[in-house]
């Protein structure tokens, strides 16, 4: 879907890149990279380029070339885009000079921009929590952002909060992120083996791409960077696997977002060695159980 999408504005652009580049790396994980690795290089650098003219000259992204303002979250955004591909060494040169402009960007916007306009809050808590998460991650001092979103965390956005909690943990403040850990656990809701997170019900924050899938998909991202929790990362996985199959519209910030959060967590099981059980049962009674192998067959081990 977000790869065939037909139309090209910043975000729709970056989010393709975000799905080519996690299944990049997730190919590179698995060995299975093969003749098409050095085509998707080519087309992550060449896509990452060719978002250059969405700069506007305050270093932030607008959603289309030559729009008057740049959007805040957006430009968060993008820049996440940036780091990643700079972490995998596919940054071509210009782009570092784009991810020191935008950086200095988000430095600087929330001093000059504050929520004044109480309808607005969402969608200036969510940027400045996504802005906290992005300067954290690029070894800036996000701490004057944490603070302050802190001392609003009852009024944060729950998508809000996990990158809140990103950004607390990336700086190593362990109380902070105990809070705010604390805090999206008591907005989960828990449907059978499944869990999602709640999003507000807000139609501003909505029209900057925002509700409970992308919550639920930001949520297993913490989860999976900041904590062992496995039962959580399972139920939140869970319920985007099935969310995957019954949502009938998308749109590609969603769909970036869910492949981004299911590929962290593949790669989290990846890293861990930890294999998935399988159980044979006849008439209510086990035979056997097995863990399922790296070739995807069963190692027997009868019980």
């Amino acid at each position: 879907f977000v790869i065939e999408y037909p139309y090209g504005c910043a975000e729709q652009r970056s989010s393709k890149l975000i799905v080519l580049l996690n299944d990049y790396c997730l190919a590179k994980l698995i060995g299975r990279e093969g003749d098409k690795g050095e085509k998707a290089r080519k087309v992550i650098v060449q896509g990452i380029r060719g978002l250059a003219p969405f700069q506007r000259e305050d270093g932030g992204f607008g959603v289309w070339v030559g729009d008057g303002s740049s959007l805040p979250y957006l430009t968060a955004y993008i820049c996440r885009l940036l780091q990643r591909a700079r972490d995998e060494g596919l940054l071509p040169e210009e782009g570092g000079g784009m991810l020191d402009d935008a950086m200095k960007y988000l430095e600087e916007y929330w001093k000059q921009e504050q929520a004044s306009d109480e309808k607005f809050y969402c969608y200036w808590y969510g940027s400045t929590a996504f802005a906290a998460k992005v300067i954290a991650e690029g070894g800036g001092n996000a701490d004057p952002l944490i603070n302050l979103l802190m001392e609003n965390m009852p009024k944060l956005p729950s998508g809000a909060l996990c990158n809140l909690w990103d950004a607390a943990a990336r700086s190593g403040k362990k109380t902070s992120a105990g809070k705010i850990e604390a805090a999206v656990r008591s907005r989960i809701i828990m449907s059978g083996q499944s869990g999602y997170l709640r999003e507000n019900r807000d139609d501003y924050y909505y029209y900057y791409w925002l509700d409970d899938d992308v919550a639920t998909a930001l949520a297993l991202k913490s989860f999976v960077a900041n904590t062992a929790d496995a039962d959580m990362q399972f139920r939140l996985a869970k319920y985007l696997v099935e969310r995957g199959r019954s949502r009938e519209r998308w749109n590609t910030h969603c769909n970036a977002n869910i492949f981004e959060a299911l590929a962290a967590y593949v790669r989290k099981q990846q890293s861990s060695g930890s294999r998935c059980k399988a159980f044979c049962f006849v008439d209510d009674k086990k035979v056997f159980e097995a863990p399922l192998g790296e070739k995807d067959g069963f190692e027997y081990s009868k019980k």
